[in-house]
């Protein structure tokens, strides 16, 4: 189960539908046609009951606070509300009341009437320059340097954004090329050993922070995880996790 807490949008799959239909809307897609769309493009995870029980109930409540709710889509919510099928996943007493009160809470909403339907501006999308195996010194605020590696690009929803590894150095001298093969990656505290970053829009852009030193270098291991941050939470990121400040 991709949940970290028991509200309706505390689950990987459940933010991801939220999102992607919110984009396509902003593409001048129609309420139908966005939801055709993310069922095709999420026919593999609908057969797996977790994905399939979070899929219908955020799309149902985003569809809801847009002003955009389908009947069809508000029946297969209120079903698995109903039949109590989504309570099973939750197995601690605490959770399974907070989670009962969550269904019971977005049944009410989803029979009242919705809100006017709303206008989504186009979502802006970033296309990134670098490459695998690319090299970008960043200075944080405090004025001192941390270094990253492309690991690989991701693509998906029309973006293509760099996933970087962090390496186990901070400094006020970037290093050579030579000296960068010397250096081990680090990880935080509790494993993470990849972050993706993206821009969150045209102004999260710290160009004036980020140097290219180095390119092409090769990528011997596999990163097994990646969380999503913006440019402009990276120094908060790097304080909070790995005491970089």
């Amino acid at each position: 189960m991709g949940a970290w807490g028991t509200a309706i949008m505390s689950d990987d799959i459940a933010c991801d539908v939220r999102d992607i239909y919110k984009e396509l809307l902003g593409d001048n897609y129609t309420g139908e046609e966005a939801t055709r769309l993310i069922i095709e493009n999420y026919i593999e995870e609908l057969d797996d009951p977790d994905d399939t029980l979070a899929f219908w109930l955020s799309l149902a409540l985003t569809q809801w606070k847009l002003g955009r709710l389908q009947e069809d889509v508000k029946d297969k919510a209120l079903q698995i509300i109903d039949n109590g099928e989504d309570l099973d996943r939750w197995d601690d007493p605490t959770e399974l009341k907070k989670r009962q009160i969550v269904l019971k809470k977005l049944r009410i909403q989803l029979m009242e009437p919705q809100p006017a339907p709303k206008k989504l501006k186009k979502v802006f999308r970033e296309q990134t320059h670098l490459r695998q195996g690319d090299v970008i010194s960043y200075r944080l605020l405090s004025g001192r340097y941390v270094l990253l590696r492309v690991y690989r690009i991701s693509e998906s929803n029309g973006r293509s954004v760099p996933e970087f590894e962090l390496y186990d150095w901070i400094g006020t001298e970037v290093p050579s090329r030579e000296e960068l093969e010397l250096l081990a990656m680090r990880k935080t505290p509790s494993g993470v050993d990849g972050i993706v970053i993206v821009r969150n829009g045209v102004r999260d852009d710290p160009k004036d922070r980020i140097n290219l030193i180095a390119a092409g270098l090769e990528i011997k291991h596999k990163i097994h995880s990646s969380p999503w941050i913006a440019w402009k939470e990276l120094d908060d990121y790097m304080n909070r996790y790995y005491k970089y400040d």
